[in-house]
């Protein structure tokens, strides 16, 4: 079966229904990529940015409770050792009120373990710090002072190195996620020409069918007419569809296929009117020369 065979509302319709098919799919796909990008942007702002944002505050609350460390152990003040003191427990206090919301951020398993070791470091020098600022205070120099550099030390090296993994994690994912949202735009974009360059050709292919499937009957419709307004005329003239464009002297010739004869009628312009005559030639009446009026 030829697509001619189909009616022409049949045709339109097929036509009109597969470019609304692709326009549909173009439109899914786009919207599937879309959600993933917007996925992938999620998770870079509500969990890489912010674990980097974290693990820079853990840093702080740590260096700052280190600081504090050194100036009671160089103080003499009762004082000042107080309001040292007071300043590394508020320091603890903030590293303590982040353990939940480092272990949301931080639940893949390598980040986890890492998780894990800072804490345990740091229960190890708040371990260190108990002893040393007593020492500190009674005035034990030399005892306070190996503890800093020693176990204190130790401690506190290892829960700023842990808290630098858990940074270089964070770091790793959120370029994991900026590549994932790249490669996944560009593939969106590449479907997406690709879909609307195949649908411009199958537009314009649909065109060109439906127009020789259309034009084809009619322009075997006009040859046949042409054919059978011939072999009517009993003179053989041309036929009444091309003696429509050829007036003379103001009359417009109309032939009738059954008689193959035309009628002259006045034209509006000249006023004149014409009796019946017979269609001889291109459309001259009998006995006049070619040319003349």
């Amino acid at each position: 079966m030829r697509v001619s065979d189909f009616k022409i509302s049949t045709r339109l319709g097929a036509a009109f229904g597969i470019l609304v098919v692709v326009t549909l799919l173009l439109g899914l796909l786009s919207m599937v990529q879309l959600s993933q990008v917007a996925g992938t942007t999620e998770r870079l702002a509500t969990v890489s940015m912010p674990g980097i944002q974290l693990t820079g505050e853990l840093r702080e609350h740590l260096n700052d409770m280190r600081r504090a460390e050194a100036r009671h152990l160089l103080s003499s003040a009762r004082k000042e050792m107080k309001a040292l003191e007071a300043q590394i427990a508020e320091s603890r206090k903030k590293l303590e009120a982040l353990d939940a919301v480092a272990a949301r951020m931080f639940a893949s398993p390598e980040a986890a373990k890492s998780l894990r070791a800072y804490q345990s470091h740091r229960a190890a020098y708040y371990a260190a710090n108990d002893l040393m600022a007593p020492a500190s205070r009674a005035g034990k120099q030399d005892e306070a002072t190996n503890i800093y550099n020693g176990d204190s030390n130790t401690a506190f090296e290892g829960a700023l190195a842990a808290v630098i993994q858990l940074s270089r994690y964070s770091a790793t994912e959120a370029t994991a996620s900026w590549e994932r949202a790249s490669a996944t735009y560009e593939l969106a974009r590449l479907w997406v020409v690709g879909g609307m360059g195949a649908a411009v050709l199958l537009a314009a292919a649909l065109a060109v069918l439906i127009a020789r499937s259309i034009a084809r009957p009619i322009r075997t419709a006009v040859q046949a007419a042409i054919v059978t307004t011939s072999s009517a005329s009993p003179s053989g003239g041309r036929p009444w569809l091309e003696l429509l464009h050829w007036p003379r002297e103001g009359r417009v010739a109309t032939l009738t296929p059954a008689s193959g004869s035309r009628r002259a009628r006045s034209c509006p312009r000249h006023g004149r009117r014409g009796g019946r005559t017979r269609a001889t030639g291109h459309g001259r009446r009998p006995g006049s020369r070619p040319g003349s009026r």
